[in-house]
Order: C-alpha cells, then sequence, then structure tokens
C-alpha cells in the first residue's frame, strides 16, 4: 500500500485547493517556520479521524476551516483526500486505488467519504487497523512521538509496539464487545423492570375485566327480574280492581237496604276518616321510602353507566396489553410460578363480588315489599274514599 496523493481544500492555511504527490523515494516538504509545513501532517492525520482538537493545534474542530486573510474571505468548507495505492491488497477492498475524503462544514456538520461514497467514521478506523497507518499509528511520527519512542519508560512504546504487532485492533473489538455486553445488561435490567409493572397492570386489568362483566350479567338479570315483576303487579292490580268493583255493588245494595241506620254509618264515616288519615300517613312514610329506594336505583344505574365505560376503556386497554403480551410470551415461565397467589386474590375477589350480590337481592326484596304496601294502601284508601261519598249520597237522597 502506498500513500500516492494528498489534496488540501479549506483546511488551515491552505485556502486555495493544493495537492501534493508522493512519488517513489523520498519526498521532503521544505519551507520557513509558519509556512504551513506542519498543517500537511495535521491533514492526513485529521483525514484518517483524528478528534482531538489539541493534536491539531486549534481550540476548536471548526478551527480547521480557513478564517480568511486580508485578501480572501473565510471558507465555508474544510476538505482532505488521501489517494492510496492498495497494489499489495493491504486493504480489505477490491479496488486498486482508494481515496478517503474527510469534510467539515462551518454549521458544524462533518462527512466521511471512501471512493466518493459517504461512511461512518468507524468504517475509516476500521479499514486501516492493524495496517499501520491512522491518526494515532507510528506511519506518522510527530516530535511528540519520537521522545516518546527514545523514552526510559515503557509504557509510552507500548502503544507504537501494539499497533505495529496488530494487537491495538483487537483491543479496540474487546472495548467494543464490553461496552455492547454492559448496553446488553442494562437493557435486560429495564426490560425486567417494565415486564413487572406490566405484570402488575395486567393481573389489575384482569381482574376489573371480570368484575365489569359479572356486574352486567347481574344487572341484565336484575332488569329482568324487575320487568317480570311489574307484570306481575300489573295482572294483581287488575284482578283487585275487578274484585274492589264487584265489593263496590255489593255495599252499595247494601246502602239502599240500611237508609234507616244513618247515625250509625256517621260514626262508621267518622271512623274511616280517622283511618283515611292513617292511612295518609302511612302512605307518606311508604313514599318517602320509595322516593330513598329510586334515588339509590338512580345512583346504581350512574354506576352502572361509569362501568360500562370502565369496560370500554378495560376493552381497549386490553386489546394494547394483548398485543404486546406477543412480545412478553417467553417470560410465560415465571409468570407461572405467580398463578397461586393470583388465583387467591381472584378468589377473594369472586367472595366480594358474591357479598355485594347478596346486598343487591335484599335492597330489591326490601323494594318489592314497599312497592306492595303502597299499592295496598292505596287500594284502602281508594276503597274508603268510595265508601264514604256512597254513604252522603244515599244520605242526601234520603232527606
Amino acid at each position: 500500500m502506498v500513500l500516492s496523493q494528498v489534496e488540501i481544500s479549506g483546511f488551515k492555511s491552505f485556502a486555495r485547493k493544493t495537492k501534493i504527490p508522493f512519488r517513489p523515494g523520498m519526498t521532503a516538504v521544505v519551507g520557513p517556520n509558519g509556512c504551513g509545513k506542519t498543517n500537511v501532517v495535521d491533514a492526513i492525520r485529521w483525514v484518517l479521524g483524528e478528534q482531538k482538537t489539541g493534536v491539531l493545534r486549534s481550540d476548536r474542530m471548526e478551527n480547521v476551516i480557513f478564517n480568511g486573510s486580508k485578501n480572501r474571505k473565510p471558507l465555508g468548507l474544510a476538505e482532505v483526500t488521501l489517494n492510496l495505492e492498495n497494489v499489495d491488497g493491504l486493504l480489505p477492498i477490491p479496488q486498486s486505488e482508494i481515496k478517503v475524503t474527510r469534510r467539515l462544514y462551518r454549521s458544524g456538520e462533518s462527512e466521511y467519504l471512501l471512493n466518493y461514497n459517504v461512511c461512518r467514521l468507524r468504517d475509516i478506523v476500521e479499514l486501516f487497523q492493524d495496517t499501520g497507518i491512522g491518526s494515532n499509528s507510528y506511519s506518522i511520527i510527530e516530535l511528540k512521538m519520537v521522545e516518546s519512542i527514545l523514552s526510559d519508560d515503557p509504557s509510552d512504546r507500548r502503544l507504537l509496539f501494539e499497533e505495529a504487532a496488530g494487537v491495538s485492533k483487537y483491543k479496540h473489538r474487546r472495548k467494543q464487545t464490553s461496552r455492547k455486553l454492559e448496553n446488553v445488561h442494562e437493557d435486560l435490567e429495564r426490560v425486567g423492570d417494565i415486564l413487572r409493572e406490566v405484570e402488575a397492570q395486567v393481573s389489575s386489568l384482569r381482574r376489573q375485566m371480570r368484575r365489569a362483566k359479572r356486574y352486567q350479567q347481574l344487572k341484565e338479570e336484575w332488569r329482568r327480574g324487575q320487568i317480570a315483576l311489574a307484570r306481575r303487579s300489573s295482572r294483581d292490580l287488575v284482578a283487585n280492581l275487578q274484585a274492589h268493583r264487584s265489593r263496590l255493588e255489593d255495599l252499595s245494595g247494601e246502602t239502599v237496604r240500611h237508609d234507616g241506620d244513618i247515625s250509625g254509618r256517621e260514626a262508621v264515616l267518622e271512623q274511616l276518616k280517622a283511618d283515611q288519615l292513617r292511612s295518609e300517613s302511612e302512605l307518606k312514610s311508604v313514599a318517602s321510602q320509595l322516593n330513598k329506594l329510586e334515588t339509590g336505583l338512580i345512583r346504581t344505574e350512574e354506576t352502572l353507566k361509569y362501568l360500562k365505560e370502565r369496560r370500554v376503556s378495560l376493552e381497549e386497554s386490553r386489546d394494547r396489553w394483548e398485543r404486546e403480551k406477543l412480545v412478553l410470551d417467553e417470560k410465560k415461565i415465571r409468570l407461572e410460578e405467580n398463578r397461586d397467589a393470583l388465583e387467591g386474590k381472584v378468589q377473594q375477589a369472586l367472595d366480594h363480588h358474591q357479598n355485594s350480590r347478596e346486598r343487591l337481592q335484599e335492597s330489591q326484596s326490601v323494594l318489592a315489599e314497599s312497592r306492595l304496601v303502597r299499592t295496598k294502601t292505596r287500594e284502602k284508601l281508594e276503597q274508603s274514599i268510595n265508601d264514604r261519598d256512597q254513604r252522603r249520597r244515599v244520605y242526601m237522597e234520603s232527606v
């Protein structure tokens, strides 16, 4: 592998595009201090992926772009290209001529190109590993590196020897593998935390869904029971009305036959008035109880509406968690270990629901009894009023 040419444009003092060829033999750059000789080495080191601004003798990476002079405006782009001849096939690329390019814009954006194809910095670094070419390799030796080689401290020479022996490549790969392994461990811990949270949410949602379905079934049974009770009450009212009509006809006949017993009837009328007052008082009490029961029924219906909306939300949540369940099926074995504890909690929930159902049935029984008492009281009141009106009419006709 041979370095054939370096093309520099907009890098430090190279405002104009400059090509420096490297022919067979030795190539030297000669000039006075400050003419930019070291900038050639910096350009080669920079295009090979150097990221430390101190090594490039700059405060910021943007300062490597030509900053202008009295006769030239500042440039917005720095670009360096290395032309390499891969005659011995040292680089794992089928082309015999290789061009490595790095660009840096004034906005901070950077690009790496390999044979004019955009690539990553990692691709450039891995391409030149163990070849002796790199931003920190022994092929580019500056004054400080010469001092490190001649130093008595063996650790200063270690990096150069590892690069020459091909060890640095494997160390770099081992470091990358260790970093990936640490990331995998962190990801596994996060997945474990998410899984535990999802398991708790799925268990809670399943319990709530079963309770909502059971409540819906009980509500439907209660509604059918109310309809059947209303039908039975309607039939009983019709039968009682016919019986009272027959009784009224009988009482009318008896009233005609007992016209002479007006005074006794008046006493009976007074008694009926007192009974009427008591009946009205009882009717008010029953009506108050009925209002309380109807208020409780309204609250129960509002609760049912809320539970219906909650069920829709739970079903949506269930669909979302069911989709996530496909990913979490591989953790099912560990979830089975907690099944016994969950079944105990489910049994407790079922017992609590059974108690709620019994309380609901008791409330329905009280409501039915209250309605029956109200119906009987109203019937007695209507009968008393009819009897009183009939006796008054008979009395007035006899007078």
